[in-house]
Formats: structure tokens, sequence, C-alpha cells
């Protein structure tokens, strides 16, 4: 739903009365999903997550929504259709659970990540896999594996998305070049539909690279640059010990100007490049990246998610400074071309290959595992390609598939649950193994006003001057309580129980000290 004007309101409720809807008001409540933004002038945004419904409202119009008896017929048809009111007698979390759980269990489309090589060429200090990296490509066994299993589902599959990820996945190219023509043919005899991105740090796409993986259905990679070269350079050096940012940027331009692959461009957060983060967006801007419409860039938080995270322990930033440092430089990205304007999520964002039934990833020697943050532990594997029905009754699997976010209070309550969907779930299954202050809530959780305003100011519903800074969402929390390491404790002492009542007896719950 796009964002609307109140002016809109009446040409739009219009509409909606062409189908003869009768609305008794005494039988209407506010959606618990409303989440209201006040601005100057006693004016205000009003969004709903579950219906991605955004309107501003001024004050008297606001206090008719609050008063629904007081609602004209055109207004009241328009605030039900578009989610903001909703029938008494509905469970709205439950009817969020019901959606939650379709799309889990849909079986229809299959999610891969396919990791064809866990050796990487770079030795990023904060990587969650570790600097020492086993050095396993695909062979003819594991790629055959993969064929079988697609064989299996074919029947039942009407899409398949394919994640190439490492390691770095472009030092074993040939085998995934073959494995990506031999899934096409198959995904084409059964007209089953396919798509493919790529995670790589850019070092071996070149123009040539990038050409191979676009006829073959890849259409973006995400690459990762920290910084201006010296501080890239000192954060993802090559293994020798070389800086990496050159060659990175080279392969970047080349690739946007002379090829049809997007580049979206992840930029890791932390306490030792913070402050080198506007000179970056200043850099790429002057290269004319932006002016190609294939590159974009975003940020993310160097986090100790695993016991591996080396460096990520000490540069990993509290989620309240990143959260707050972050906003300034997306604001400068999106004003310099370089960073999109937000938008709300189609879909839950927590629907990862990790959260639905149907998603898998494979490593390079044919392990499988639920989430791309373990597949460097053997411990945290669910099982192998070569035995799939085995994986999927191992109790690793079964982490996965009882954990659910309706199970914790903190989600529960949360007003952007329609969005989030927990965001992460390892960090609720796997939480306690790396720092703390990795936890699951995702941007939308802690600038929830500042994205409402800036999908309306992108509408141009509302002007820049008409912000309250009374309503950063760090200080008033407009969509609820986030989550904390007492929470995730809780939420892991659940998930445990429900596996210790289907019979997967195992004492193993990780411990994690309260911090009050």
């Amino acid at each position: 739903m796009q964002s609307v004007t109140k002016q809109q309101i009446k040409s739009l409720a219009e509409r909606v009365s062409k189908y003869h809807i009768h609305i008794d008001s005494s039988q209407l409540t506010h959606s618990q999903y409303n989440i209201p933004v006040t601005l100057k002038n006693d004016e205000l945004l009003l969004f709903n997550s579950q219906t991605r419904a955004l309107i501003k409202l001024t004050a008297i119009e606001y206090k008719q929504l609050n008063d629904i008896s007081l609602l004209p017929s055109a207004q009241l048809k328009y605030f039900f259709s578009n989610g903001f009111l909703v029938y008494k007698n509905a469970n709205e979390l439950e009817q969020l659970e019901m959606q939650f759980s379709r799309i889990r269990t849909d079986n229809s489309s299959l999610s891969l990540t396919l990791a064809p090589s866990l050796g990487c060429n770079l030795a990023c200090g904060y990587c969650f896999q570790g600097v020492e990296k086993a050095q396993d490509k695909f062979d003819a066994k594991v790629s055959q594996a993969i064929i079988d299993h697609l064989e299996m589902q074919k029947h039942e599959l009407n899409h398949l998305s394919i994640t190439w990820y490492g390691g770095e996945p472009l030092m074993a190219k040939p085998a995934l070049l073959k494995l990506a023509d031999r899934m096409i043919a198959l995904c084409d005899m059964n007209k089953i539909g396919y798509g493919s991105s790529i995670v790589t740090n850019g070092y071996l796409l070149t123009v040539e690279t990038a050409l191979e993986l676009y006829a073959r259905r890849c259409t973006w990679a995400q690459i990762t640059i920290d910084g201006p070269q010296e501080i890239h350079d000192q954060m993802r050096p090559k293994l020798n010990g070389h800086g990496s940012y050159k060659k990175i940027i080279e392969n970047i331009q080349a690739v946007v100007t002379q090829t049809p692959l997007a580049i979206s461009t992840r930029v890791n957060v932390g306490q030792n490049n913070l402050e080198h983060c506007e000179a970056l967006l200043y850099e790429l801007h002057q290269l004319g990246l932006a002016e190609t419409g294939r590159f974009s860039l975003y940020f993310a938080p160097i986090d100790a998610s695993t016991a591996e995270s080396g460096e990520a322990f000490n540069q990993s930033l509290s989620k309240k400074i990143f959260n707050q440092k972050i906003l300034e430089f997306t604001r400068l990205g999106q004003k310099l071309g370089l960073i999109r304007p937000k938008s709300a999520p189609n879909s839950f964002l927590g629907m990862c290959v990790a959260a639905k039934n149907n998603g898998l990833v494979v490593s390079a020697n044919g392990d499988l595992h639920k989430c791309w943050e373990t597949m460097h532990d053997p411990q945290k594997k669910i099982g192998t390609i070569f035995d799939y029905n085995k994986a999927l009754e191992s109790r690793n699997n079964q982490l996965w598939q009882q954990w659910s976010p309706f199970d914790n209070d903190t989600c529960r309550a949360c007003k952007i649950l329609p969005l989030c969907g927990g965001f992460c779930s390892h960090r609720f299954v796997y939480h306690g193994e790396g720092d703390q202050k990795s936890t699951p809530c995702p941007d939308w959780k802690w600038n929830t006003a500042e994205n409402i305003f800036s999908r309306a100011l992108n509408a141009g519903v509302v002007k820049k001057e008409e912000w309250l800074d009374s309503q950063v969402t760090i200080d008033t929390k407009i969509s609820g309580d986030r989550h904390n390491t007492n929470s995730l404790k809780k939420s892991q002492q659940i998930l445990h129980n429900k596996l210790n009542e289907l019979g997967y007896k195992d004492n193993t719950i990780i411990h994690i000290q309260s911090v009050g």
C-alpha cells in the first residue's frame, strides 16, 4: 500500500463503497498494529504494519478515528479496508501466526544456499566463520546429490531460489557454473522458476565472471566494502596481508558499467570504521556508481554471533549507538543516490532459509545446515545432503523447525511483528555462543518512527521540517520492547522444552549470563 494523503481518503473510500460493504462501527476496534508518529502542527502519520498502509491525519481526524462512532461512513470504510480498524472478535496475533505458518510450510518454493567453496582469499578478522577456514570445494558427488534432491522435489516445486555463498564461492567457479547449468536445465524441463544471487567479496568478480553468472540467471551480487582504502584494507586484507580494496573497487566499477549484474554493497560497521563511513559514501559517490542504476548500498552491524567471530567481540557496537549513527549515514547515502528509499518489506524479514521448512544450506563437503552462520561448525549441521530424510529427523533440525517468534512475549507484543517475524532465528537458537550484544531485532525496531517518516517523505506526504525530535524511536520504543539477553534466554528455554516434550532429549542448553 503506497503512502496516502488525507485528501485521498474520500476517493479511496468511494472506490471501496462500490462493493456495497456494510460496516457496523460498533463491531470494530483499532488494530494492534497501528503505529502513530506525531508531527509538528498537531498532525500525525499512522502506519499499519500488517497491511503496510500509511496515511497522514490531522488531530481532528485522529480524534475521530479514536472514537470510531464519530467516523463518517467514507472514512470508516477506508480505515477498515486498510487494516487500521478490525473486527472486535478478530484475533490479529492468531491470524498473523497462521500467515507465518503458511509461508513457512509452503513447499512450492525451495531456497538453497550453496557454498561451493569453504575457503576464502581474504582474512577478515571479524568473520563469524573464523580466519582459519576449511578448504573443501564441491566435488562431483556433492553436486550430484544436490541434483538428486531437486529431482526428488521437482513435482511440487514452482520456484527454486539459489544463493551462492562461501567462504568465497568464486574460488570454485567451474563447479559453481557447472552446477548452475544443471539446475537451470532441470528447472526449465519441469517448468520451475529459477533465480539466483551471489555473496562474494568481489576480488574475483571480473566482467567475464559477472557475464557468466548473469547468463545463468544470477541477477545481483553482494559485495562488502568496509571503508575508504586504508580502513578497508585493514579490516579485509588478503591472506598474504596485502590490501584488497583497489581490486574490488575496480571490479565493481567495471561490472556495473559493462554488465547487467547489479551490485548491492554491504558496509559492516564496528568501532574501527564507524567514523569513516561518511568518507566512504562520498568516495563511492565520486566514482559515479549510483548513476548506473545497478549499484546500491546498505549498512550492517559487525556482530560477534558465533564463538569464532574473532575481532568482532572487540569491534561490535551497542545496538543503540549503531542505529543512531546509521540513521545519519543512511540519510546522507540517500541524498547521494547510493541508498534507496526505505520501504516496508513485502513479507516477514525473518522468513529466511533458516526459518522456512523448505530451505537448506549445503556446505562444500555436503553437510546440511539451516543457517549460513553455522556452516563452519560441523557440530551444528542437521545432517548431510546424502541422507536428507535422516537430516529431517535430527535434533539440530528440530531446533530450527520448532523455533517460532510467537513463543516469546517480546515478539508477541511487538507492533512490527508483521514486518519482522523474528528477523533472525539464529540469534534465538544459538544466542549465548557469541557476544551478548548480538540480538535479533532489526532496524525497523530501533528506527520505527524514522522509517515511517522516511516513507512518507519519499512519497511527498510530509516535509523534513515536520519531523518532531521527541519521536526518536531509540528513546520512545513506539513499537514495544526490544529483545535483550534475558528475553532470549527465556525464548531459548522454551525452545528446548518443546524439543524435550517431542522426545528429543538433550540437556545442552546454552547458558547466558544475565545482564540485568
